[in-house]
């Protein structure tokens, strides 16, 4: 019992000898977000100031509606996205559903 004892406490002293006998590596003095390749976050982006979504099948219908109902704003520079996507058709046949 006390060769078995020896001979699996002798890799364990080895690695822990070698781990203290290991250079010490540096600490990484860059804060959060601030690595040496980084250059900080990206700040939030604002809030938008009227965001609308809409399902219909006569848009240019809908960007009217939709640009009436845009609330005045003071003088400025604003970004401003219309975006015109095809839904896929429905499935002729409902999926069965699992019991």
């Amino acid at each position: 019992m006390k060769q078995i004892a020896i001979y699996l406490s002798a890799p364990l002293l080895l690695v822990s000898a070698l781990a203290c006998a290991a250079p010490q590596t540096q600490a990484d003095h860059h804060p959060e977000g601030f690595g040496p390749h980084k250059h900080g976050m990206m700040p939030p982006r604002p809030m938008p100031l009227y965001a609308a979504t809409e399902t219909t099948t006569t848009p240019a219908e809908t960007l009217k509606n939709l640009v009436a109902q845009v609330p005045q704003t003071a003088a400025g520079k604003y970004q401003v996205k219309v975006e015109v996507l095809p839904l896929p058709e429905k499935p002729m046949h409902p999926a069965p559903a699992d019991h």
